[in-house]
């Protein structure tokens, strides 16, 4: 297989263009200006979109490779993806590892990426799940003793002030139409998970 395969950047192959635009719009529909635009930006300090090609420079699959902004020795990688005829066959793999050697040459140190749904696969490749840090809500103002205490003086407080008795309710509107299985389908579908991997 490697004898018969490459990586390149896409950037010193421009007439592979459009063939990566239909490759990764079958996959992730876009427009196609958009997409090309993207694409366009491909270089040697990152953006830096690679594909697999075969000996007959038939394109077998595309990644990119892009900085990351808190991090100078990270980059994010995303829009891994192989023609569908040629999965199952090791490529992903291969153009994983060859990732890792060329972010290397880059003197990188880490990588990271999000996936919904290989989270398997990476891991296999020696990535983690990162750990996400807990947002903070502000809610400081809830354990505020003083706030507690401004509420219980004016509970404290007698007043003869007599106040309308509140309008009724309106009735509940009908429950909406639920599938079990198409709502968790959908936020399957919606989670990324974030995974890192040390090189």
């Amino acid at each position: 297989m490697c004898e018969q395969i490459k990586m390149v950047k896409l950037h010193d192959c421009p007439h592979m263009l459009d063939a990566c635009v239909k490759l990764l719009n079958e996959e992730w529909p876009r427009s196609e200006t958009s997409r090309l635009h993207s694409l366009q930006q491909s270089r040697d300090s990152m953006p830096m979109s690679l594909i697999l090609i075969d000996s007959n420079n038939k394109l077998i699959g595309h990644v990119k490779l892009k900085k990351e902004l808190l991090n100078s020795k990270s980059a994010f990688i995303e829009s891994l993806i192989v023609e569908k005829c040629e999965r199952g066959k090791g490529f992903g793999k291969y153009i994983m590892k060859q990732i890792e050697i060329i972010a290397k040459d880059l003197g990188l140190e880490k990588l990271v990426l999000t996936t919904t749904d290989k989270i398997g696969f990476y891991e296999s490749l020696g990535f983690s799940i990162s750990e996400i840090p807990q947002q903070h809500f502000g809610n400081k103002h809830l354990n505020s003793h003083n706030h507690f205490s401004e509420l219980e003086n004016v509970s404290e407080q007698k007043t003869s002030i007599n106040f309308p008795a509140p309008p009724p309710l309106p009735p509940p509107l009908p429950p909406p139409e639920f599938n079990l299985f198409k709502n968790c389908l959908k936020n399957d579908e919606m989670r990324k998970i974030l995974m890192h991997k040390f090189i």
